[in-house]
């Protein structure tokens, strides 16, 4: 079966080919301890660059600070005036960026959530999300959602007669689908990874991740709900379930 495109349930958007210009602040990095994607803080120098993205009611914006052939690569944050700038990489597939102000934590404070659409095209459509604390600006953990499917989940595919039969095992609790077998090309379980969305359901972080027992046919998805843990600082998985596709 082929899997339709999923649109995101994140509201508030810009595209990322709008043509809006709009000041930001933004000067030379003040040195400190840098992760991976996460650049310099900044002060008050006024420079323009384009507006990409902003939630619904401008707490938060995103400026493009730098970009190369219809890439952005170096994304300027704005929440209510303070600033940070990341190495995030927006590519400009038509799909535009996400941008949310919603308490996910539970700690009455809200998180600006961004997700950002990294692929897209036949049987793909991927996204990557990054939640931003407003007291900080500092960015909460969130294990990728495909890494998690791959390590929570247990899947066999056995072809019987003209018959496919499927099953995914989620700690214990297993789902079986049966499909028409239409030819010998199918994988041993299932794979996943071209289909990779984020979105918000009750004030909670979710994902969905398909699963190819085929080239282009997919059995279904696993849909990951998150829980912020306060101990550790970050968003861990919570619950798992397999959501069988109707053939």
């Amino acid at each position: 079966m082929k899997k339709p495109f999923v649109s995101l349930v994140l509201a508030g958007v810009l595209l990322l080919s709008g043509c809006s210009t709009n000041k930001a602040r933004v000067v030379s990095p003040i040195t400190e301890a840098l992760t991976d994607t996460q650049i310099d803080t900044v002060s008050s120098h006024p420079v323009k660059h384009r507006l990409i993205g902003a939630s619904p009611n401008k707490e938060v914006k995103l400026y493009a600070l730098q970009e190369s052939k219809g890439t952005v690569t170096r994304i300027l944050l704005d929440i209510h005036g303070k600033q940070k700038a990341w190495n995030w990489e927006a590519i400009d597939t038509g799909t535009p960026l996400q941008v949310m102000y919603t308490d996910l934590t539970g700690d009455q404070q809200e998180e600006a959530v961004i997700t950002i659409n990294t692929g897209r095209g036949t049987e793909l459509d991927t996204y990557d999300v990054h939640v931003i604390r407003t007291s900080d600006l500092t960015e909460i953990p969130v294990p990728e959602a495909v890494q998690v499917a791959e390590q929570e989940t247990n899947s066999t595919i056995q072809k019987q007669g003209d018959r496919l039969n499927i099953t995914v095992d989620i700690h214990g609790k297993k789902y079986t689908v049966t499909y028409p077998a239409e030819d010998d090309a199918y994988f041993d379980q299932l794979r996943y990874g071209s289909i990779r969305i984020y979105s918000i359901q009750n004030h909670q972080l979710t994902a969905t991740v398909s699963g190819n027992y085929h080239v282009a046919m997919f059995a279904g998805e696993v849909k990951i709900t998150y829980r912020y843990d306060s101990a550790s600082q970050r968003f861990k998985p919570d619950q798992l379930k397999f959501i069988a596709y109707k053939h």
